[in-house]
């Protein structure tokens, strides 16, 4: 089972990376660049907030271990704490630190969402399985 949570945790990481940074560049290459503004192009600190962003979900998604235990893992609802709960906070906490306000919420759902909505997805495909093998 340790194992098992391990690889859960890894993937949540990897998937949402590879989702976060497809979304930053599908926005990014949306817009247009005026090349005669004399400004620099900062549009890469997109891509190094949204893997910052995911690496503090990802610390705090360790949660997800707490499924070792018994009584959390037979809980519907303590396992998604454990799963959703403490990313979910620490969204909340990061997103006034990160931006003055509500006013780049695009860019802040795009760094934040696919990570939770792979989680939701791993937590699904965690309580299935944990059904089936409980009932066999």
């Amino acid at each position: 089972m340790k194992i098992y949570l391990l690889k859960i945790w890894l993937l949540i990481f990897l998937v949402s990376c590879i989702a976060s940074l497809c979304l930053c560049y599908i926005v990014l290459s949306a817009r247009t660049i005026n090349a005669n503004s004399g400004s620099c192009d900062m549009s890469i600190l997109l891509y190094v907030f949204s893997i910052f962003q995911i690496i503090i979900m990802t610390i705090s998604n360790t949660t997800i271990f707490m499924n070792l235990n018994k009584k959390i893992r037979e809980n519907y609802y303590y396992s998604l704490a454990s799963f959703l709960l403490a990313p979910f906070v620490t969204t909340l906490i990061t997103q006034p630190l990160m931006f003055k306000g509500w006013k780049n919420m695009l860019f802040y759902g795009i760094m934040c969402l696919p990570f939770l909505i792979v989680s939701a997805l791993f937590f699904w495909r965690f309580r299935k399985l944990r059904f089936i093998t409980k009932e066999n």
